[in-house]
């Protein structure tokens, strides 16, 4: 045996991978009670699950008000009440209509409660708690008006009871910064002691009460968190500027360098608000702004140099709208700010100017697209009324046919006898075949070009006279979509992740490494068996046979020895 134990260490190794997979048995016994109680462990409803179906039809409404009969109702008036409703919703009677089903479901549930005495006292009871609760000014959203907040504007929601002493504590800052946001993002609250599902979900994991986030429709932008950020209200203000900054990637001007490499990108329009940083308007201006990318390219600046050079006589708050190229003056916005005018201005502007076309930027203009719309002017620059007509009937044809049409400017001075015999003011339709050798020219008056719907009803006539260029168009346009589509249902699979419980997260994360350990140890055993085996070989020495002659020397070594041995111990004997 080898006197250095690495035999030792193989028959060890041996020994524990043995002893390791030969409880395979077990493992999977395991895995099966596992299964068992994490399964049961599904069932339970902590109030943060999206399919609280039976719950969420009335959560943020009053049972009486559903009704429809007054607190004092006796058992009759309810039991009346209910059979009249039902009647009216019954989905027998409203075939195809999932509203008046969803209506029916609340009735009867609402009736469930009412017409048990013992729960309706207690419903009662909750109610007169509910009465004197934390009041507000900002909006109140429950699961039947929770729509809203998914109307593309940013909003910040507090969940919060009516019973925590520090969620009343936290009212009156919570009442200023609505105050101070009004019109520029969305303020809400939701009662979780009301509204357990969407409360439940709008509250974070690990956060306590009050709960206080930013949103942007179903996705979540920035949490306050109450041991990091400033709490006051001009804490709270500069948190929401600085979330909606970071979320629609706005740039932050400092240098006049910077507004230089910022307005020498003609691609898009661009958008610059001059003001103070994390104030009303800016975060008016960058949350109404966010909607315009990836379109549009946004800015704010705080240093005057940087506005004064941008325009030289401008006094902020202000927006500039930058829509040609650099050396055309931009669009202003001054005045009071507010967030209907704000979002008017931004919708006007948020298409660029038409570009002109000459012989040699026709490819340029054009692009990729199949068709053209040139509005004819006496120079190379349209007026806003009838570029912004011209743009939105473009805009109308994409939405309704799928077809994109690219726009331009064309001077009659100079190109009247590429666009003859069209006059000031008209539209002239370009086709142009796949291979760009052919073009077919439609004429619209400028009598048919006044106002958006018009334009956009001669464009489409246009274009069904030509289903055959249009249909392949269509199919890119379709096979595109799938792979749009096949990128929602994978994010459609992440939110529902996302929005389940921390334990029902825990459950499912466990199990599947239960069943990744079932179906990586048999791949694991042999490979361990593979190294044993090549270990064992390496750790024996070569072994070489003896030869004859060192043999002999070795037994004449050993009689030597003896012999002095046997003479040692007469000597010792004589002494």
């Amino acid at each position: 045996w080898p006197k250095d134990g690495r035999l030792k260490l193989v028959i060890y190794h041996q020994s524990l991978s043995n002893t390791f997979f030969s409880c395979n048995r077990q493992l999977i016994a395991g895995a099966l009670v596992l299964i068992v109680v994490f399964g049961a462990g599904l069932t339970y409803d902590d109030g943060k699950s999206k399919s609280k179906a039976t719950d969420d039809l009335l959560d943020g409404q009053d049972l009486y008000e559903v009704l429809e009969v007054p607190k004092e109702s006796t058992d009759k008036q309810v039991k009346k009440a209910y059979h009249k409703l039902a009647m009216k919703w019954h989905p027998d009677k409203n075939p195809d209509c999932s509203e008046c089903e969803l209506k029916f479901q609340r009735v009867a549930r609402a009736y469930e409660i009412l017409s048990d005495p013992m729960k309706r006292k207690i419903y009662d009871n909750e109610q007169t708690l509910m009465e004197k609760s934390i009041q507000s000014n900002t909006a109140t959203i429950t699961t039947a008006n929770y729509q809203q907040v998914k109307d593309g504007r940013i909003w910040i929601i507090q969940v919060y009871v009516d019973w925590s002493d520090r969620c009343q504590y936290f009212s009156p800052t919570w009442e200023e910064v609505g105050a101070r946001l009004h019109g520029s993002v969305g303020v809400g609250r939701v009662n979780l002691g009301r509204d357990k599902g969407l409360g439940g979900r709008l509250q974070g994991s690990k956060d306590g009460l009050p709960s206080v986030a930013i949103w942007d429709g179903e996705t979540e932008i920035r949490r306050l968190r109450w041991n990091f950020h400033d709490i006051s209200v001009d804490g709270i203000v500069k948190l929401v500027a600085q979330a909606i900054l970071e979320h629609h990637k706005i740039k932050v001007l400092t240098e006049v360098r910077h507004l230089m490499d910022f307005i020498s990108d003609t691609e898009s329009v661009r958008v610059l608000f001059i003001g103070k940083a994390s104030s009303k308007e800016q975060i008016m201006v960058t949350a109404a702004a966010g909607k315009m990318q990836p379109k549009a390219a946004i800015a704010t600046t705080s240093k005057m140099s940087v506005a004064t050079t941008a325009l030289n006589s401008v006094k902020p708050p202000a927006i500039l709208v930058y829509r040609g190229e650099v050396e055309d003056p931009p669009v202003v916005f001054t005045g009071k700010f507010k967030g209907e005018e704000v979002a008017a201005f931004l919708e006007e502007n948020r298409r660029p100017q038409l570009p002109p076309l000459y012989r040699n930027n026709f490819e340029l203009v054009f692009g990729k697209q199949t068709w053209c719309a040139l509005l004819v002017t006496s120079g190379n620059k349209a007026d806003a009324a009838s570029g912004q007509v011209l743009s939105q009937a473009a805009a109308k044809v994409e939405d309704s046919l799928g077809t994109r049409i690219a726009v331009g400017v064309a001077s009659l001075a100079e190109q009247s006898a590429a666009i003859a015999p069209a006059q000031l003011g008209d539209v002239v339709l370009i086709k142009r075949s796949h291979d760009g050798q052919s073009m077919k020219f439609y004429r619209v008056k400028a009598s048919d070009c006044k106002t958006t719907e018009s334009a956009a009803l001669h464009f489409q006539k246009a274009l069904e006279n030509n289903m055959d260029i249009m249909k392949q168009e269509l199919e890119d346009k379709f096979l595109s979509n799938l792979q749009v589509r096949k990128i929602a249902m994978s994010k459609r699979i992440l939110d529902g992740i996302n929005d389940m419980s921390v334990e029902k997260q825990i459950v499912m994360y466990t199990l599947l490494l239960v069943f990744g350990i079932m179906g990586v140890c048999p791949c694991i055993k042999p490979l361990i068996l593979l190294m044993d085996n090549s270990f064992h070989q390496g750790s024996r020495a070569p072994t070489e046979e003896p030869d004859a002659e060192s043999e002999e020397e070795e037994n004449e070594n050993e009689d030597e020895d003896d012999e002095s041995d046997d003479d040692i111990v007469v000597v010792k004997k004589r002494k």
